[in-house]
């Protein structure tokens, strides 16, 4: 699910490739304003922080956590949701 980021680069490095394989690279200092449909990649030791519209964010994740869910459970990791903690 395509969404558009805002954010800033605190420390280090961070990139994106571009649907039209255009790559930006954002060092410690930018800020960033990221249209969808950009694939982002992070260097070592980096640091940033970024805001995704409401709305994005709520597509995003309904496509996102079931997808992490199903990698978590190939790969033995338990991962419990905020809920359930809260009956444990």
């Amino acid at each position: 699910m395509p969404a558009s980021h805002m954010g800033y680069v605190l420390k280090g490095k961070f990139g994106v490739r571009r649907a039209d394989g255009v790559e930006e690279i954002f060092e410690a200092g930018d800020a960033f304003v990221l249209e969808p449909g950009h694939t982002p990649f992070v260097f070592a030791g980096t640091e940033y922080v970024a805001f995704t519209p409401a709305e994005e964010a709520k597509q995003q994740a309904a496509v996102m956590m079931p997808n992490a869910m199903k990698w978590a459970e190939e790969n033995g990791i338990e991962l419990k949701l905020p809920d359930q903690e809260a009956t444990s």
